[in-house]
């Protein structure tokens, strides 16, 4: 293993934790933003803070928090509702506009 690898993996009571940039490279991330976000939020299991340096186990998964139960359906159906309601409605008084003017 290469020697800049190694400065940023640590074994820590069995287990193998990584720097945030180790936890990019080996996760395949271009950017750390998305890694140091989910640690602010909590949603990486097992991460610790130790100074101002995370540590993360290296087989931990960032947790999906996006709305996967289609509970918005409804919203977007109603909204679809409105939009064409007011799209026909527009048509009809652009309609009865035109009827006056002849």
């Amino acid at each position: 293993m290469s020697e800049e690898k190694e400065q940023h993996r640590f074994v820590i009571r069995g287990g193998i934790y990584m720097t945030v940039e180790g936890y990019r490279r080996h996760m395949g991330y271009s950017t750390t933003q998305a890694i140091r976000t989910a640690l602010k939020q909590g949603r990486i299991v097992g991460a610790v803070k130790i100074g101002s340096t995370w540590i993360i186990p290296r087989d931990a998964v960032i947790i999906d928090t996006s709305i996967t139960h289609g509970g918005y359906r409804e919203l977007r159906r109603i909204k679809e509702e409105y939009r064409k309601r007011t799209e026909e409605a527009l048509a009809a008084k652009e309609a009865k506009q035109y009827n006056r003017s002849r």
